[in-house]
Formats: C-alpha cells, structure tokens, sequence
C-alpha cells in the first residue's frame, strides 16, 4: 500500500469520515473515496467495516 492508503486506513481504523480524512489531508472527498476503494482491494475485502475488523486483528 502507498504511504496516502496507510494514512487513510489508519483514519478509518479511528472512525473518521471520508469529508473529515480530507479535509485533514487536503485532498478531496472523491480522492479519500477512491483511496479508500483501493485499500479495501488490496486487503481483500468488501467494506470498511470488515476492514477495520481486519486491522484490529492485527494490532
């Protein structure tokens, strides 16, 4: 993953909104989208939820 789709899977992981990871990393909300969509690929998943269940299991 690159350095923006760790950044966003952290965020996620807090609960932040996509409006709200955005605006903290000055980028659009269609840009978090799409990162966020690509970081869901990449770990094999369908949604946000079962990302961040993922990411828990890690931790």
């Amino acid at each position: 993953m690159s350095d923006a789709e760790v950044e966003i899977s952290l965020l996620m992981a807090e609960g932040i909104t996509a409006r709200e990871a955005a605006q903290r990393r000055g980028v659009t909300v269609a840009t978090v989208r799409s990162q966020v969509q690509s970081v869901l690929e990449k770990a094999g998943v369908t949604s946000q939820k079962e990302l961040i269940a993922l990411l828990s299991s890690l931790a």
